[in-house]
Order: C-alpha cells, then sequence, then structure tokens
C-alpha cells in the first residue's frame, strides 16, 4: 500500500485555523488570549516544547521536531506577523 500524498493526508484533517478558534472563543466568552488564564509570552513559547510530551501518540508537533523545522514553527508565531505577535 502505498503512502498517501501530504496534501491528501491534510485535506482529511479536521483542524480550525487559530483565528477561527480564537473567534469562538471569544464568541463564548471565553478567554482567549494566554493573558486572560495568567500566561504570559514567554511562558507560551516555552510552553510549545513542553506539548510535544503531552500526547502518546504521534502529532504534528513530533513530525516539526523530527524533520528540524518545530523551533522556526514557534519562532513563527512569536514575530512580528505571527499569530502571538501582539499581545
Amino acid at each position: 500500500m502505498a503512502c498517501p500524498a501530504p496534501r491528501a493526508v491534510a485535506a482529511d484533517v479536521n483542524v480550525l485555523p487559530a483565528a477561527a478558534l480564537r473567534d469562538l472563543l471569544l464568541a463564548a466568552g471565553c478567554p482567549a488570549t494566554p493573558e486572560e488564564i495568567g500566561l504570559d509570552r514567554a511562558g507560551l513559547r516555552a510552553s510549545y516544547a513542553q506539548a510535544r510530551q503531552i500526547r502518546s501518540r504521534y502529532t504534528l508537533f513530533d513530525l516539526a521536531a523530527e524533520t528540524g523545522v518545530f523551533a522556526q514553527c514557534v519562532e513563527n508565531l512569536f514575530t512580528s506577523g505571527g499569530f502571538w505577535s501582539n499581545p
């Protein structure tokens, strides 16, 4: 059996974009920023590395780490234009 093309696999994944998830949280009256639950941006950034250890199954975090792009992906979230760039 051949491995499916990455785009075909990705198309089957039900993952909301971060902005859409934030909007749903806000609409429900829930906290939607790290600061609203007592986290600062430095703590949030550090938590990405810890998040890999939470699940015993293989995740996108594992794939990113194994392909050597995990650190850059996290960096992109916090630099100008990234999702977490503005508090």
